[in-house]
């Protein structure tokens, strides 16, 4: 039978703790952690069927405030793809921007001139990005 005094002296220098709630939080952090996880992967499409679609600026020219863009987009054949086109003023400010749709093909790979009209003066043309329209 322990002492008062021992009984005492482990409470005071922390020899007596209980172990148990300490494993309780441990276990439960790491529950919560591996259930967050799993949760991420399912609602971020990890794993999913994502459709990749790439898109890569092959030039521009400028007249006025209208920028012609010329761009090569890949995607998966068969499929309707739209790509955000821009452009950007000196002081790296977007100052046009258009969306365009562009109809199925066979081939994979696709290129493309758009004309995008900016708001003031603009410094270059580029492709944002593109990707497969979902099908209503």
């Amino acid at each position: 039978m322990p002492s008062l005094v021992t009984d005492q002296m482990d409470d005071r220098y922390g020899r007596a703790r209980n172990r148990s709630v300490d494993r309780r939080i441990v276990f439960g952090t790491i529950a919560a952690v591996v259930l967050g996880v799993i949760l991420w992967a399912i609602f971020s499409g990890w794993g999913g069927n994502s459709v990749s679609v790439s898109a890569e600026t092959t030039g521009f020219s400028i007249e006025g405030s209208q920028v012609s863009v010329d761009y090569q987009v890949s995607g998966p054949p068969n499929s309707e793809i739209a790509c955000a086109v821009a452009t950007m003023s000196r002081s790296k400010a977007v100052v046009g921007w258009k969306v365009v749709v562009h109809e199925p093909s066979v081939k994979q790979t696709r290129y493309f001139t758009e004309q995008v009209i900016a708001i003031r003066e603009p410094n270059t043309g580029y492709v944002e990005r593109c990707w497969v329209v979902e099908a209503r």
